[in-house]
């Protein structure tokens, strides 16, 4: 019964939505309703559009496609539809057709089913961003065709190339839907060392196809072919006239005898898997440019600077290599960024040794400013002048903050983008944003939060306000600071959240502000209506709909109604002091039914920090990827804690210790718990805190812990396989907040490890691991096992086959949740222990 609320669109003049209810049965049902009238129902109905405020389409169960006149609520269908698309003109429905012998065709219709093309033998569609154009392949059994569809005033189409080989792909279309290019690999020949590959593009303006064909470009890379992998993705630049693809090296498979041995060596510049996989940068494919018109090219990256950012318009790029400075022990070395102009190929060094993290370095929306943020403060790199300026030097806030992951480095709050005339960029810090000008002459504070402890950011409705990613590079969003921005209001600990609107003239004003989570903001497109979700962990979400000035709110549909029928919990937020005198803040959840007569059992639940988990709701389920949901626990009479932590650079397992049993006494003097009837779980680094907290401390009555470190010695000498990278970053530099070195804190090391104080555990703990976890190794779980076991100390162990980090399978996830709910039931409630539980238990 339980449902998924899932806003989908709301209509251009903001008189109708549609929204989804999603079930864990898969009968979910798409609905659309108007603002003041009824609903109408699509089961399992997916991919809904409105179009011009009269008609809405969407695709349900066998291939059918639904149409529903908005204004007489009449529907039609048309059946064998795989896909479509409303032109961009609101006035044709275009439809990808299943046929005889599966063949597809491309119609294009009115909305009173009149067909007004059609075109069979459609092997793939490739609409642009507009819905104006279909660039298509056919295959007439003799030739394949690219043609392309163009949908304006009226319908016409165009013959782009002709071959009688298949193969053509990877089509890729300009943003603003005037142009496409496109691969052609020949399938016959793929397995030929020869088989370069041509790439084409297709203008519509004036109806003009180009062609790059390797072989015929005497400064072609040797042994070597356009790539059709996705990672260098075929594109267009903003303007048309530069074309990004890439190039690799044609890999000739060696047959062996016998496998070669493996030769690691310390100076290596990466550990050897990594190695092996980019061959000294060899094997990875090259980011290429050509200039269509000139017929001109030029690989971008190359082995010494293989990794490539572009600018905005896509007329700048810059080249690194993160394993300059390796060996070292981030997970993001630094590096040395290169500007490289892409019309004359000049190159010049801008950045020495600056992090490789991902977002310390952006670019403007239309190229004409690179920015960084160094030192604290936000630096601006003029491309044509070739000039740093530090826009920020003669701030009154502070714009970074210690990351709550790392132990050393600081990030900033953000740089969302700039203003509309880029002469201006918008930065965040605590609580507001603030507009400075690009030569830093002036800055000015926008918004009013730190007065009223209110966090604003800003919501991102449209493409233009998006970031935008150019390959390893991240461009930001454009916002017209002279009209209206919407902003994100999130309150002290995540008490009360919502959205408000900011214009120069008045500032900030709220839509809606009230101590729930609200969320999933959508504007209509007359910039006034818009849609939202509001829930609290005892109030199922609901879709509501308001104005941006007129803030008269209506709900449109409450989810889980059922919900009245039963008992159900509360969430509070409890406030207590750590041993250094800091005071935090907890989510303290209350069991369904609850009566100030008794006293109930407690499960603590940790990680870092949860306070933002106080209004969540959360449906019962027994399909949880962890195994944990505190909703069933407070339907099944159990209070459930999530406390917030802090963490002393070295003493990570001291601190989890410190903050946790801190905010589980403040629950206990409440007199609402047993003292004797507590447990505690975590999963990762909250599995890691759960077997370091019960060496500390017999607290707790029982515990789980889920894929959690014990060693760290071990695990400071292995490899992050998801990133093929020694493990050294996780403690040095990142979670595991040791901040030094193994062998320069190797007491530190000792002392945080939870195997080596195994003999202290009098908790019984039930731990679990997924056998292929790359981000712990599953043999952390299985020392702290064998370690309790030596020492005859009460502990089970899961370990599921073929699951990683977090489990996927729905049969693994809801054994996994009745496990744990039976292991808390048993040494919590008193009750039978369940089969498995029982020594020499055999599935």
């Amino acid at each position: 019964m339980w449902s998924e609320l899932q806003p989908d669109k709301i209509s251009s003049n903001g008189n109708w939505v549609s929204y989804a209810l999603r079930y864990e049965s898969g009968e979910d049902t798409l609905f659309v309703k108007k603002r003041n009238g009824k609903t109408v129902s699509f089961p399992k109905g997916k991919n809904g559009n409105f179009s011009n405020d009269s008609w809405f389409v969407c695709q349900q169960p066998n291939n059918t496609l639904n149409i529903l006149n908005l204004k007489t609520a009449l529907q039609q269908t048309i059946s064998e539809v795989t896909d479509y698309k409303i032109a961009a003109n609101g006035n044709y429905l275009i439809v990808l057709k299943t046929g005889v012998n599966n063949k597809l065709s491309l119609v294009a219709q009115d909305w009173k089913g009149q067909e007004l093309k059609s075109i069979e033998n459609v092997k793939a569609w490739y609409p642009n961003p507009q819905n104006s154009a279909i660039a298509y392949v056919t295959d007439s059994g003799k030739q394949h065709t690219v043609e392309v569809l163009q949908i304006e005033k009226r319908i016409q189409t165009h013959t782009v190339v002709v071959d009688t080989s298949a193969g053509f792909h990877n089509f890729a279309w300009q943003s603003n839907g005037e142009a496409f290019c496109f691969l052609h690999h020949p399938l016959e020949g793929l397995q030929e060392q020869n088989n370069k590959g041509k790439l084409f593009t297709f203008r519509s303006k004036d109806k003009r196809t180009f062609v790059f064909d390797p072989k015929a470009q005497q400064d072609f890379p040797e042994e070597s072919t356009i790539s059709d992998s996705d990672y260098n993705p075929l594109s267009l630049s903003e303007d048309g006239e530069r074309i990004f693809f890439g190039v690799k090296k044609v890999q000739i498979t060696k047959n062996t005898a016998q496998t070669a041995v493996q030769v690691w060596n310390t100076e290596d510049k990466s550990i050897y898997p990594l190695k092996k996989q980019i061959s000294g940068w060899d094997k990875v494919e090259k980011l290429t440019v050509w200039y269509p018109k000139s017929n001109r090219f030029f690989q971008i990256a190359d082995n010494a600077l293989p990794q490539v950012a572009l600018n905005g318009n896509q007329t700048y790029a810059i080249v690194s290599n993160q394993e300059t400075y390796e060996p070292q022990e981030k997970r993001e070395a630094d590096r040395d960024f290169y500007g490289l102009d892409l019309q004359t190929g000049t190159k010049k060094l801008l950045l020495k040794k600056y992090s490789g993290a991902n977002q310390m370095i952006l670019m403007s929306p239309k190229g004409k400013y690179i920015t960084y943020f160094k030192e604290s403060d936000w630096f601006i790199y003029d491309i044509k002048k070739d000039k740093h300026t530090n826009i920020t030097q003669n701030r009154i806030a502070e714009l970074s903050k210690p990351d709550f992951e790392m132990s050393t480095d600081w990030v900033p709050y953000g740089n969302p983008g700039f203003t509309t005339d880029e002469k201006s960029l918008l930065l965040y810090d605590k609580y507001d944003i603030w507009e400075v000008s690009v030569d830093g002459s002036f800055c000015t504070r926008l918004t009013r939060g730190k007065e009223k402890e209110i966090t604003f950011r800003i919501s991102m409705q449209s493409a233009i306000q998006k970031p935008d990613v150019k390959y390893q590079g991240n461009s930001t969003g454009l916002f017209d600071s002279k009209g209206i921005l919407l902003l994100e209001a999130t309150g002290k600990d995540h008490v009360a959240s919502g959205y408000y609107y900011w214009q120069r003239s008045q500032g900030e004003k709220p839509i809606v502000y009230k101590e729930m989570r609200i969320s999933r903001l959508q504007l209509a497109d007359n910039k006034q209506d818009l849609m939202y979700v509001e829930e609290n962990f005892d109030v199922p979400p609901r879709l509501v709909i308001s104005s941006i000035k007129n803030q008269k709110q209506q709900d449109i549909v409450n989810s889980n109604p059922q919900q009245q029928n039963y008992f159900w919990g509360k969430s509070i937020q409890i406030k207590y002091t750590n041993a250094s005198g800091v005071q935090l803040t907890g989510v303290l959840f209350y069991p369904a039914n609850y009566s100030p007569d008794k006293k109930y059992p407690m499960v603590v639940h940790i990680y870092q920090k949860q306070s933002r988990e106080l209004h969540k709701y959360v449906n019962p389920s027994l399909h949880n990827n962890e195994g944990w949901n505190h909703t069933n626990f407070t339907t099944k009479g159990y209070f459930v804690l999530y406390p917030d932590i802090v963490y002393e650079l070295g003493n990570t397992g001291a601190s989890a210790t410190d903050c946790t049993t801190a905010a589980t006494q403040a629950v206990i003097d409440m007199g609402v718990i047993s003292q004797d009837k507590i447990g505690l779980i975590g999963h990762s680094f909250g599995g890691f805190e759960t077997n370091f907290i019960i060496t500390q401390t017999d607290m707790f009555a029982a515990a789980v812990s889920g894929a959690g470190l014990s060693d760290f010695v071990s695990a400071y000498l292995g490899v992050s396989w998801n990133y093929s990278k020694p493990d050294f970053w996780r403690f040095e530099y990142h979670q595991f907040r040791m901040g030094k070195s193994l062998f320069e804190d190797t007491e530190g090391y000792l002392r945080n490890s939870p195997v080596l104080q195994a003999a202290n555990v009098n908790t019984p703990l039930l731990t679990w691991t997924g056998e292929m976890d790359l981000q712990i190794n599953a043999k952390q779980s299985y020392e702290f096992y064998l370690a309790l076991r030596r020492l005859k100390k009460k502990s089970i162990m899961l370990v599921y086959p073929g699951e990683e980090h977090a489990l996927s399978e729905s049969t693994n996830t809801e054994d996994l949740t009745n496990k744990i709910e039976s292991w808390f039931d048993y040494y919590l409630k008193g009750k039978e222990s369940s089969s498995w539980m029982i020594p020499n238990y055999y599935d």
